[in-house]
């Protein structure tokens, strides 16, 4: 597909797997004229957008890393996080929560479905961002997993969505939190097969019903601490991306892998978070 200017003028240069790379910049004379007249914190931020770095682009893929077996995530940070974190979140300060969900075909996303993803966001800067960020994220993203498709999710939250450790039901998710805390995982330990079973005990026949039975009564009588206190072992290290770095998770359905551990970070009452979920 053709690729943006953007994408054009960045040189072709391997990174290691936790690499610095800016905030895409979309279109940034793009401006809401019914916003007041930029202040300092905006201005930096427009700079920011216009910044060209470097980017991975390693053989066999951006996330390629994932396919190692003893790897379960890939962490990539962006540069200039914290003042575009801080320019994300004045945009989204006074918008309500929402959820909004696409199916995008990988290679060239409809430009219907896109808008349709982006239209509770204001037009003007970061709603140009956010189009082209998933644009090149799909495609990214449906290359480590093989597809053709991908399922895409922006919501505005102010909430903890899923307070628990957890491993998704899927192969592989790509996680992007624009502004406020972001996703945290589980970096290194081990996990209480008793509450967290691995696929293997779960896809046996009538035994895995039992035991998956038997786990749900005993995971729904634990208050969310003490389940997460339980859930992961002792020497357990709790990694936490930052905003605007791009996490992929290997999910309960990777091959030969029974997924990574996260769960949705603790917000405060004055925290808003814009999050990009991708999936298959």
């Amino acid at each position: 597909p053709p690729r943006s200017l953007y994408q054009r003028a960045l040189p072709a240069r391997a990174k290691s797997m936790t690499h610095h790379v800016p905030f895409l910049p979309g279109n940034s004379d793009t401006y809401d004229l019914r916003a007041p007249p930029p202040n300092r914190r905006t201005r930096v931020a427009r700079r920011l957008l216009r910044q060209v770095s470097e980017v991975y682009e390693g053989g066999g893929g951006r996330f390629a890393a994932l396919e190692d077996p003893r790897r379960l995530f890939v962490l990539e940070e962006r540069e200039g996080r914290r003042k575009m974190a801080e320019y994300v979140a004045d945009v989204v300060a006074g918008i309500p929560d929402f959820s909004t969900k696409e199916v995008l075909e990988a290679e060239l996303p409809e430009k219907e479905k896109l808008e349709r993803l982006v239209s509770d966001i204001p037009r003007g800067n970061l709603r140009e961002m956010l189009l082209e960020d998933i644009t090149t994220l799909a495609r990214d993203f449906a290359e480590l997993n093989h597809v053709k498709t991908v399922r895409a999710t922006l919501c505005v939250t102010r909430e903890q969505k899923c307070p628990r450790f957890h491993v998704d039901k899927v192969p592989s998710r790509l996680l992007v939190t624009y502004t406020g805390p972001g996703t945290e995982f589980q970096k290194t330990g081990s996990r209480n097969w008793l509450l967290v079973p691995p696929k293997q005990l779960i896809n046996i026949p009538v035994i895995g019903e039992i035991f998956g039975s038997l786990r749900n009564e005993v995971a729904g009588k634990l208050s969310n601490i003490r389940y997460n206190a339980l859930a992961m072992g002792p020497k357990t290290v709790i990694g936490k991306a930052n905003a605007l770095d791009i996490l992929v998770l290997k999910g309960a359905s990777w091959k030969a892998s029974n997924g990574i551990m996260h769960r949705s970070p603790p917000v405060s009452e004055s925290s808003v978070r814009l999050v990009l979920t991708i999936d298959v």
